[in-house]
């Protein structure tokens, strides 16, 4: 601690002041870590600053820095999210990530960045029961392919809208919430430059969750599917959100109206929900599912003799008798050599082609389900199908649907 220096200091720093023992004492806030204490009262963290010291003034409201940190109980009740969420999807725990680049940006020092940590790890650990379980039942994502460009697009349509007058309006929203301010919204550091804001909490969740799974699947085992990262869709939300709020305070603070803030806010998010109401509607729909695997199944309900035999084509189209088990009761699965049950997958196991190939021909009349054989498929198990069913059968009818040919 040291006396209160001279006007020029005080004037380019926020300080401290208080008295002790009747001696004026003015501390540089951000050097501040504690207050000592001792049996004289002494400020409070979060305290309101004296408005006047000796020979200069101070502003009026400095706070203690890390006066904002938040109590026990709410690092208790961020590590029981964390859990929660990670035992609703696993994957939620890479929210830890966008969170601690909000930690780093907002620079609340090492006590808080300690208590966030353990906070976070402690969640995180007690969802291990869930991963450990899921390690073991891999196999039933086996059917999870690399990003592509089509995966990418939809994980953008989930993000920003399947419209493209709507993905513009809530990008350049967003555009405005991440911009420095502006000169006549003062002399506020930008958001990057320490604090938490909505922007230090929006854009990391935007964007950090998504890319390290796609990162990871491009190197890795692949695990991205789009729904496993939706969450991420608050990020842009938020940011969205927190545009449309600085368009407001422009608007009504060049016409000298506050209520024009919300006018923005009110204008486009009607225009979003009119805009998108026929995608939202087809995207409740069988039609918008990559695979139609009740119309096929009915067909083949409909359609099937006792004693026929089904083959899907692959195993991941074994997942339609799991959904309508009763539309194949009329039909066999002479493929599959360990049931979905038995394998814990819903895929289940196929027998080999050699053990395969003898049961077929037993078979008079076999319901194909999944993709066309034919003969240019790459050697394996459904290259050698294809060459079995062109060769000793005939085609009798066929039935496209969505992404499935019975």
């Amino acid at each position: 601690m040291s006396l209160v220096p001279n006007i020029e200091v005080i004037a380019r720093e926020p300080w401290l002041s208080f008295q002790l023992n009747g001696q004026h004492y003015a501390v540089l806030l951000n050097q501040v870590s504690e207050v000592i204490r001792d049996c004289i009262p002494t400020p409070v963290p979060g305290a309101a600053v004296p408005a006047t010291l000796p020979g200069g003034r101070v502003r009026p409201d400095s706070r203690v820095p890390g006066a904002e940190s938040p109590a026990r109980s709410w690092w208790l009740a961020y590590g029981v999210l964390i859990m929660v969420s990670g035992y609703l999807n696993e994957l939620a725990l890479l929210v830890l990530t966008a969170h601690l680049v909000t930690v780093l940006l907002a620079r609340p020092g090492w006590p808080a960045i300690r208590r966030w940590a353990v906070a976070g790890a402690v969640g995180a650990i007690l969802v291990a029961p869930v991963v450990i379980v899921s390690s073991r039942e891999a196999g039933a994502v086996t059917w999870i392919p690399r990003p592509s460009a089509s995966s990418l697009l939809l994980q953008y349509r989930d993000y920003f809208g399947t419209r493209p007058l709507v993905s513009a309006a809530l990008i350049i929203c967003m555009v405005i919430a991440l911009l420095p301010p502006l000169r006549r919204e003062g002399a506020a550091p930008p958001w990057w430059r320490g604090g938490v804001s909505v922007p230090s909490v929006a854009a990391p969740l935007l964007i950090l969750p998504a890319a390290l799974l796609i990162a990871e699947s491009l190197v890795a085992r692949p695990f991205y599917v789009d729904r496993y990262v939706l969450y991420g869709e608050a990020g842009a939300a938020l940011l969205a959100g927190a545009g449309l709020y600085r368009i407001g305070q422009w608007l009504a603070g060049g016409l000298r109206w506050r209520p024009l803030v919300a006018v923005p806010g009110v204008i486009v998010l009607a225009g979003v929900l009119l805009l998108q109401l026929g995608a939202q509607r087809f995207d409740r729909t069988p039609a918008s599912r990559e695979f139609d695997f009740g119309g096929p199944s009915r067909y083949i309900a409909a359609h099937a003799r006792a004693g026929d035999g089904v083959l899907y084509f692959g195993a991941f189209f074994r997942k339609a008798s799991l959904g309508y088990p009763a539309d194949y009761r009329k039909v066999t699965d002479f493929g599959v050599a360990v049931t979905p049950r038995a394998s814990g997958t819903f895929q289940g196991i196929n027998r080999p082609f050699a053990e395969l190939r003898p049961i077929m021909l037993r078979y008079q009349r076999i319901w194909v389900l999944g993709a066309v054989p034919h003969a240019g498929l790459p050697a394996g198990l459904m290259h050698f199908e294809s060459q079995e069913l062109l060769q000793h059968f005939t085609l009798a009818r066929q039935a496209p649907f969505h992404g499935i040919f019975p």
